[in-house]
């Protein structure tokens, strides 16, 4: 039954690939930010694919198409995933209470992620990875990757009329 899917190892290898050398690019150059590694780590995992492409050349172009097809959907989850773990503050809520054993009352959560805490901390971020700029007192787009990434979901959204969960109609 599963001898029709003989090459799903070529996606899988492929897959680990992307994984390892983003936590080794990540690990070698911590400066660079978890979203370079991603970059790093989606390039390597590509060419692993590209070369076992090469390697089974003689199957159908269309087999080729979907392992690439998996591959990227495989990436678009990862890099996900990775967001959610740095950015979420459910994640880092219940980071803050796993290094407190005795726990934390409300108040003593409240005031360490106070909204200027947050928003510094976002600032932060955002200017260690030139994504925002200073320019005298002022913050600018510097590199504006994400901003990109940003308009291209926005746009799949209205091509497929999937409304933001954090834009309500008015009722």
């Amino acid at each position: 039954m599963l001898s029709g899917f003989w090459w799903l190892p070529v996606v899988v290898v492929a897959c680990v690939g992307d994984v390892i050398a983003q936590i080794t690019w990540l690990r070698c150059f911590p400066a660079g930010g978890i979203y370079r590694s991603m970059v790093c780590g989606f390039i390597v995992g590509a060419a692993v694919l590209i070369a076992l492409s090469l390697v089974w050349r003689d199957r159908p172009i269309g087999a080729h198409l979907a392992d690439l097809g998996m591959y990227v959907c495989f990436a678009y989850v990862y890099f996900h995933w990775n967001n959610m773990g740095e950015t979420g503050r459910r994640v880092r809520l219940l980071i803050e209470l796993a290094n407190a054993p005795a726990g934390l009352t409300r108040r003593q959560l409240l005031a360490r992620y106070s909204a200027k805490e947050i928003v510094d901390r976002r600032i932060s971020r955002l200017l260690e990875s030139s994504q925002v700029v200073a320019s005298g007192s002022r913050l600018v787009l510097g590199n504006p990757s994400v901003l990109a990434m940003t308009r291209m979901i926005g746009l799949m959204k209205r091509i497929l009329r999937i409304e933001s969960v954090f834009v309500r109609s008015p009722e």
